[in-house]
């Protein structure tokens, strides 16, 4: 079981990103870039976009992702990139599926067992799923009544508003 450090400000996507990977991997999640090295962690992730967002990302924590000298996934403009270390750094954009970032996860761990240099820093878009199809009223209402007489209101129900 691999270790992993997720640096992620947002405490909804901090707990989606490490379920996402349960259980295949061990993961530790803080909401800012710490202050120590990351000791004892095989991969970092890195929501760029919204350490910049919250201005949490200064120069001064991008040279500690640097000392680190770790795989790491990097969510956010390649702009914030630094230029010497895509060489082990694995971009990805939004939106992230559960398929991509495990297969990311993968690419990296096996980039960092298998060999001393890092991975290759862009990939090609890795293919989106496709949402899932919307269900009518009727059919989540037929639903529901088969699930033993538990009656299940989905938030859409709730926000959609009839035409008028």
């Amino acid at each position: 079981m691999s270790r992993i450090l997720l640096i992620e400000p947002d405490p909804m996507l901090r707990h989606a990103l490490t379920i996402a990977l349960f259980p295949e991997q061990q993961v530790a999640a803080v909401a800012e870039v710490p202050d120590a090295a990351a000791k004892d962690f095989d991969l970092i992730i890195v929501d760029a976009a919204a350490l910049q967002e919250r201005n949490l990302l200064s120069a001064r924590e991008r040279e500690w992702l640097k000392e680190w000298k770790l795989p790491l996934l990097w969510f956010g403009a390649d702009a914030a990139l630094p230029q010497s270390d895509r060489d082990r750094w694995l971009r990805l954009q939004a939106p992230l599926s559960k398929e991509i970032l495990r297969r990311a996860v993968a690419q990296c761990l096996g980039a960092s067992v298998g060999a001393a240099q890092g991975i290759v820093a862009q990939t090609a878009p890795l293919p989106v799923e496709a949402p899932p199809s919307a269900q009518s009223k009727a059919q989540k209402k037929k639903t529901a009544e088969v699930n033993d007489g538990k009656i299940f209101i989905e938030l859409v129900d709730i926000v959609e508003e009839e035409p008028a």
